[in-house]
C-alpha cells in the first residue's frame, strides 16, 4: 500500500505462505485497517462490513480492488501481484498445470536439459510463457538460475498442479514477493509436487499488497 503521509512511504503485506490444496490459498479471513493522510477507515468483519472485510482465501487482487474504493478518503492506493518461486528436482521431462486468470487448468510441458542453469531452464519459461495469455502468468529465471519465478501482475491466485503423469523429480513451490527495493524474497515454506503418478498435487499461492 502506498499513502503520501509523510512523502511517498512504501509497505508490502506478504500475504499467506503457499497453500498445498487448489480450494484455498491459505488466506484467512479477517480485515484491513487503513490509515492515511485523508483519514483512517477501520476495516469491520460481519454485519456492516464497510468493504475493507477479507474473505477467507480471498485473492490480493479483490483486496486491492477494495482498498482503491477508500482512496478518496484515506489517500492510499493498493495494487496486487502475485509471484511463486519453483525449483525442479532434476533435468527431465515435466507436465503440470496452471490455473490463474483461466478458469480451466491449462497443461504445460517441457523438457529441462538442466533444473540449475538458465539455460536449461529456458524450456519451462517458454513452455509457461507460451500459454501466458490464457493464464495470465508468466516466468523468468530467478537470478541464481536455480530455478524460475512465475507471476501474475494483477494479483489472482496461481494454483499449479502436477498430473498423473510421472515427472523427472519432485517440484518445489514457494510463495515469493518483492520487498520495498523490489527485491525477490522467497518464503521458506515449501510445497513439494510429488514426481509420481500416483496422486495429483496442488498448491495454491495467494499474491501480497503494495
Amino acid at each position: 500500500m502506498r499513502t503520501n503521509t509523510y512523502g511517498n512511504n512504501y509497505t508490502v503485506a506478504s500475504g499467506a505462505v503457499a497453500s498445498n490444496t487448489a480450494s484455498g490459498n491459505g488466506v484467512t479471513a479477517g480485515a484491513v485497517n487503513i490509515l492515511g493522510h485523508r483519514g483512517q477507515i477501520i476495516g469491520q468483519t460481519g454485519v456492516g462490513a464497510s468493504g475493507l472485510a477479507i474473505a477467507a482465501s480471498g485473492s490480493a487482487q479483490t483486496m486491492a480492488t477494495n482498498i482503491n474504493k477508500f482512496t478518496d478518503a484515506t489517500g492510499v492506493t493498493a495494487t496486487a501481484r502475485t509471484e511463486a518461486q519453483v525449483i525442479f528436482g532434476a533435468a527431465g521431462n515435466y507436465t503440470l498445470t496452471i490455473q490463474s486468470d483461466n478458469t480451466t487448468a491449462q497443461t504445460v510441458t517441457f523438457n529441462l536439459s538442466s533444473a540449475s542453469t538458465s539455460d536449461g531452464l529456458s524450456a519451462a519459461v517458454t513452455a509457461i510463457n507460451d500459454q501466458a495469455s490464457k493464464t495470465g502468468v508468466t516466468a523468468v529465471v530467478n537470478e541464481a538460475g536455480s530455478g524460475i519465478v512465475l507471476a501474475n501482475q494483477t494479483g489472482n491466485d496461481i494454483v499449479l498442479r502436477d498430473t498423473v503423469t510421472t515427472n523427472a523429480a519432485d517440484v518445489t513451490v514457494n510463495k515469493a514477493y518483492r520487498d520495498g527495493s523490489g527485491t525477490l524474497q522467497v518464503d521458506t515454506t515449501a510445497v513439494t509436487l510429488d514426481f509420481d503418478n500416483t496422486v495429483a498435487d496442488y498448491t495454491t499461492v495467494s499474491g501480497y499488497i503494495q
